[in-house]
């Protein structure tokens, strides 16, 4: 048998022979992937480097939590586990949810835009409250609640 890793003869199993699912390794291999566990992941020409990055999420930081980061253009990855605890601390903070669309409207000779039960309860807006809008470029449009 040879080494699944560098194809050379000289092995040592991992488990036992006896097990089905046993993994052929020669010596310099297994040093091999015992130091791939210390280093980066590769990722094509790119690595993957575990670090603890904080999420925000409209504007707000919700916390740090782990991911993995790669080195050539800090692209963030989060696995399932790290996933599901964002989202339940996005839900906690009452910023889950609130991103909707919308139309614009017109009311007599004025154009108007409708904000969600959620987005106008978050801000605590109400009938008759002021408030300043102006554009940030052709795309974007800024709500102020004073």
């Amino acid at each position: 048998m040879k080494c699944y890793l560098c194809n050379k003869i000289n092995l040592i199993c991992q488990k036992s022979l006896k097990g089905a699912n046993s993994v052929l390794q020669c010596r310099v291999s297994q040093r091999f992937l015992s130091m791939l566990k210390n280093t980066p992941r590769p990722l094509g020409r790119r690595f993957l480097t575990k670090k603890k990055v904080a999420r925000t999420l409209y504007g707000g930081v919700i916390g740090n939590f782990n991911a993995e980061v790669c080195t050539k253009c800090n692209e963030v990855f989060y696995d399932e586990k790290t996933s599901r605890e964002i989202t339940k601390k996005t839900q906690e903070m009452g910023l889950w949810g609130l991103e909707s669309k919308t139309r614009v409207g017109v009311s007599g000779s004025v154009l108007d835009i409708r904000l969600s039960k959620k987005i106008s309860s978050f801000f605590n807006l109400k009938k008759g409250e002021e408030i300043r809008i102006y554009p940030e470029d052709e795309k974007h449009l800024v709500v102020e609640v004073s």
